[in-house]
């Protein structure tokens, strides 16, 4: 009996192991196939939900969880130390175990795409057209920021919604509060600070729904249903990609 149990252990352990070893290369190659599609200026984490075999066996994997930071870039491509995060879950990775066998991860159809993206106040004021913007959330108002623009010894703040469009963060003024800000000051900083920032790291078929300003940044979340990820970008399957999509 102790030889059958300790036989057990053995065979469970191998399993377990064998288990973990296939994770590690399927997240491995995971990584690589969303930091090239979405293009990512890092390499992104990936885990798959344990037990790994079962799914790999059944060609469909429950939850595979992806997250990134710092995923923008300057115009020179370069990574911007911001941090900024990204984190996507996608239920429904379909794999089938010859694909996973030959190392076949160009095509990659998922159920479900689920995500969040923190963007920090700095990043959405280095979109403006103004230089050196202090950001902040409004109490009490989840889609609005104050904006405080430096006009030597005066005091000027604008508000701003924030709103999402396919996968771009829309800045659209709102009022404008200060001393001596006269009507051609007001139309002029309305104008400027009406702006866009597209959100990077999602792939194509994804799309902002909310967005919730925090106490250091912007939360949006994105969803996207029937995708398929390919070795350089994803497609959705039967759906006209929204305005703003990734190319």
């Amino acid at each position: 009996m102790i030889k059958f149990l300790v036989g057990v252990a053995v065979v469970i352990g191998v399993l377990v192991g064998l288990d973990r070893l296939a994770a590690h290369i399927a997240e491995d190659r995971v990584a690589t196939l969303v930091q090239r599609e979405a293009h990512l200026p890092t390499r992104p984490a990936v885990q798959v939900d344990f037990p790994f075999l079962p799914q790999v066996f059944s060609g469909r994997y429950r939850s595979v969880t992806i997250t990134a930071t710092d995923i923008f870039t300057d115009r020179d491509g370069a990574r911007v130390n911001d941090g900024a995060r990204l984190r996507l879950q996608a239920d429904g990775v379909h794999l089938s175990l010859s694909d996973v066998l030959r190392g076949d991860f160009h095509r990659v159809p998922v159920d479900t795409l689920i995500g969040t993206v923190t963007v920090p106040f700095d990043r959405i004021a280095a979109a403006a057209p103004i230089p050196d913007l202090s950001l902040a959330a409004v109490p009490g108002e989840p889609d609005e920021l104050a904006i405080d623009v430096p006009a030597g010894s005066a005091h000027i703040q604008v508000i701003v919604r924030v709103d999402v469009e396919g996968t771009a963060i829309v800045i659209s003024p709102v009022r404008v509060v200060g001393s001596g800000v006269g009507i051609v000051a007001d139309a002029t900083l309305r104008r400027q600070l009406g702006f866009r920032l597209a959100v990077p790291g999602l792939p194509t078929g994804m799309r902002l729904t909310t967005v919730e300003a925090g106490s250091d940044g912007v939360t949006v979340a994105a969803v996207g249903h029937d995708l398929v990820l390919h070795g350089g970008r994803a497609v959705a399957v039967g759906v006209t990609c929204a305005v703003g999509c990734q190319p």
